[in-house]
């Protein structure tokens, strides 16, 4: 949402009047907003590095794409994809993840581009008995932010109040692309919670570096976000199930006392409830299910979502009505987003000592 406002036309028109040097910093802030889906819990690294690996069976492969913002000015459109495998590390059930994120996002009109790639690894530990899991995880890789400044207005563009695109601004722009290292981490605990329910906690930190995110050389950098996650599973008989997921992003920024400037200050909080019901039933982990539900993302936006697993595929699709202030200018309409999964297990290893407890959507 902070993306879009950043971007409005109108916000721009005020900004060009200030001075080319405004664009360029609000062109750095933007570049420090991380990125939110509506279906979160299809990216489990983009929410907590140690979720990975989190699940029944030894690979999981899922993918998000996402347009928004069409119906009111240029779309943003953000796609992702995710990898994970599980490799047993001894007979008393400890895991290794390894896995990677890769993020790809272009917005606005001056087409502001990042791809991020992000390895993770995860270390899976029981702590009472086979069931009860404690995860510890580090993630960490190069992010690549760019923008095409011809996309962009400046003050001495405009001749009589109107923009003129045939006036070449005097504004100098040293470099267009930005690449820098992102640290992460996490812990998480898992498993059951009763007889019918899985349960999972976890708390993550993103930017723990801080790292320098300005395309200039003002002295920009990336705030430590803190992650608090949580999902819970209920059984509700042989063939339904109902599912909950929530988390809070707490993000600072701001001067600090050494005068340097910390942006990407997000405060978000979504949590999402699902029903689930299995239409074909092979296996335990073989399945046909429908699952309907909704995701709430707070003063943002409420996307209903439906999705279907087929055997060891899944596919889910969300569509996000605006209910924050700009509800008037997006007529309450956001975007679409689609996603794709894969999880399976390699036939070696269909073993109980080798499998993880997880929470299941």
């Amino acid at each position: 949402m902070n993306r879009f406002i950043t971007y409005h036309k109108k916000i721009i028109n005020r900004l060009v009047a200030t001075g080319g040097s405004l664009l360029l910093l609000m062109v750095n802030f933007c570049a420090a907003q991380d990125l939110n889906f509506s279906q979160f819990y299809e990216l489990p690294l983009l929410r907590n590095p140690a979720l990975a690996g989190i699940f029944i069976g030894d690979i999981r492969v899922q993918s998000v794409y996402r347009n928004q913002w069409q119906s009111v000015t240029v779309p943003f459109r953000t796609s992702g994809i995710s990898a994970e495998v599980n490799f047993p590390v001894n007979d008393y059930g400890h895991y290794l993840t390894a896995g990677a994120q890769v993020l790809h996002d272009v917005a606005g009109d001056s087409k502001l581009t990042r791809v991020h790639f992000l390895p993770v690894l995860t270390y899976h530990a029981p702590i009472n008995g086979d069931e009860l899991y404690v995860s510890a995880s580090l993630m960490g890789g190069m992010v690549n932010s760019s923008f095409d400044p011809t996309g962009l207005r400046w003050d001495d563009q405009f001749v009589n109040g109107q923009f003129n695109p045939g006036v070449t601004t005097r504004q100098i722009i040293m470099q267009t692309g930005k690449n820098y290292f992102d640290i992460g981490g996490g812990i998480a605990l898992s498993g059951p919670a009763g007889g019918a329910m899985d349960f999972y906690l976890g708390l993550g930190l993103f930017h723990a570096n801080n790292p320098t995110v300005a395309f200039n050389t003002d002295n920009i950098k990336l705030g430590r976000k803190w992650a608090f996650n949580g999902g819970l599973t209920i059984q509700t008989s042989d063939w339904d199930r109902l599912t909950f997921y929530g988390d809070y992003f707490m993000q600072k920024a701001g001067n600090t006392a050494d005068s340097i400037v910390k942006v990407g200050g997000q405060n978000v909080f979504m949590f999402g409830g699902f029903y689930t019901t299995d239409l074909v039933q092979y296996d335990t982990d073989d399945k046909v299910s429908l699952s309907m539900g909704a995701v709430y993302r707070w003063a943002d936006a409420i996307a209903p979502v439906v999705r279907l697993d087929m055997k060891k595929f899944a596919v889910g699709l969300s569509y996000d009505v605006n209910t924050s202030q700009l509800t008037k200018a997006s007529g309450a309409m956001g975007g679409f987003e689609l996603t794709l999964a894969y999880k399976n297990a390699f036939t070696s290893r269909r073993i109980k000592e080798y499998r993880l407890n997880c929470v299941g959507f």
